[in-house]
């Protein structure tokens, strides 16, 4: 070849874009504007696809900007979400402009909500267990139905809801996990003893979105699984509940009646177990907290791997092997141990925390080398829990500080103020202050600013759930004063 036509514009168009896959981001941005073989280069749909993949592993997880699986967008609407994702989070704690939208539904009492990779579909469930969904991208932003009420007439009960999300699938699917709780069932009667009507079970449904002929969501879809009746006494739902493969997980406080004796359970149940109505079920009861829970507060359940399961007591974490605990369908044993031994449990003491217990766990991390990380929020900060599994000796912990807040937040657990992600999260400050935060684990020192910023001032809003995807930008969550708030 002549020396004047040898450079790097004589290169074929595939190896510039393997250069490109190279790049950081800003550096990609930069020089796609020194030339047009650099610019078209770089509206190459292999570059994007390979940017998301690395920036989903250093969060680990999968990118949650989609609905839809990323082989049905083309280059250029991964060129958009991308940006988008990068733009969100390299300036949450920058002041934001808000897009606000009001969701009108005061005939609802919400109690859980769920907010969807993407940020679009948002679900939520009400204290009586009527489940409804809202497509947060429509112009007319209301409520749809999902799952009905689950009695035939309107009863005194309380519903916890759990959803797991479902990888690997052509379309968003989910499961959802309803415990329905009736108040006749664990409320002391008048003879001293609950009512059992029978009543009571566990709801398990599948779901998915509804594509319409562009491929485009046009709305959810859900059908049952299993209805797991609760024909025995639990005890009063502690509003933890989990979901994971064929297991829920909830927390209960019960009371031996006729006695002061109060504890702490979690009631495990294989929902695959159940056939038809009338027949048995596998269902423990792990008893971890011998003693009185305190005022029906919130004492959260995670399911791990391993038949492991982490609970909230105070002062501590706790992960126990579920699996010593035998399956039965029988009563509650009363003079039964159903403890776990200590060399099969491991407890992990959260520092500056021994006044309340730790609330808002974030969904767990899987990293490599069968590590976990699990975020959570308390009064003092945002801390985390490295958990490691091995097979010589099981799951190892321990908790580190991430972020401490500059002033207490609002002790009322039970009123689910706060949302953490791997490095971000929102909660509720006593003062009526709702502040983003960002933070970082130790080996990511330094790689992004970290601290705390308000989003709104004091405001008579009170937000009793909140969701919160950073990457789609969009933060949702459900008012009590002025309706429902989405932004």
């Amino acid at each position: 070849m002549e020396p004047s036509k040898i450079g790097f514009s004589s290169l074929p168009s595939e190896i510039v874009t393997k250069f490109f896959e190279q790049l950081d981001w800003r550096d990609l941005l930069n020089a796609r504007q020194t030339c047009t073989l650099l610019y078209n280069a770089s509206k190459t749909r292999e570059i994007w696809d390979n940017l998301i993949r690395i920036h989903a592993v250093a969060t680990y997880g999968l990118p949650t900007i989609f609905d839809k699986p990323m082989r049905t967008y083309n280059a250029a609407n991964l060129e958009e979400r991308f940006l988008h994702w990068m733009k969100t989070e390299s300036t949450w704690l920058n002041e934001i402009s808000l897009n606000e939208k009001y969701i009108p539904d005061y005939s609802h009492e919400f109690l859980y909500s769920h907010l969807f990779p993407g940020g679009r579909w948002l679900i939520c469930s009400d204290f009586g267990g009527e489940v409804l969904y809202c497509d947060l991208e429509s112009p007319e932003t209301g409520f749809v139905p999902l799952i009905p009420y689950p009695f035939s007439c309107q009863r005194k009960s309380m519903t916890m809801m759990a959803v797991e999300e479902i990888s690997g699938t052509e379309t968003l699917t989910f499961k959802i996990a309803l415990v329905h709780m009736l108040f006749a069932d664990y409320v002391k009667g008048p003879h001293g003893q609950p009512e059992m009507t029978g009543d009571s079970r566990v709801d398990v449904w599948s779901g998915r979105v509804i594509l319409d002929e562009d491929g485009q969501g046009k709305g959810l879809q859900v059908e049952q699984l299993a209805s797991v009746p609760i024909s025995l006494y639990l005890g009063q739902p502690l509003f933890g509940v989990s979901l994971r493969g064929p297991l829920v997980a909830f927390t209960v406080e019960w009371h031996l009646f006729g006695t002061t004796i109060y504890s702490c359970d979690v009631i495990i149940i294989d929902w695959s177990s159940w056939k038809s109505q009338g027949q048995s079920f596998n269902r423990k009861i792990v008893n971890y907290l011998p003693s009185y829970a305190g005022c029906g507060r919130k004492v959260e359940v995670m399911l791990l791997p391993g038949n492991r399961m982490l609970t909230t007591p105070s002062p501590e974490l706790c992960i126990y092997d579920h699996s010593l605990i035998p399956w039965s369908s029988k009563e509650r044993p009363v003079w039964v141990d159903m403890s776990i031994p200590e060399q099969h449990s491991c407890c992990v003491t959260v520092l500056g925390s021994s006044v309340q217990h730790p609330c808002g766990l974030s969904r767990m991390f899987p990293l490599p080398k069968n590590e976990y990380r699990v975020v959570f929020n308390t009064l003092e900060g945002v801390k985390g829990l490295i958990l490691r599994s091995t097979e010589s000796s099981g799951f190892k912990a321990s908790a580190l500080e991430l972020l401490d807040w500059d002033e207490k937040v609002d002790c009322s657990i039970t009123e689910f103020r706060s949302h953490l992600s791997y490095n971000c999260g929102v909660a509720r400050f006593k003062s009526g202050c709702l502040l983003r935060a960002r933070f970082s684990w130790p080996e990511e020192e330094g790689f992004f600013e970290t601290g705390t910023s308000p989003i709104l001032g004091e405001t008579n809003e009170t937000p009793l759930v909140m969701n919160m995807d950073v990457a789609a930008g969009r933060l949702a969550w459900i008012a009590v004063e002025s309706g429902r708030v989405a932004i």
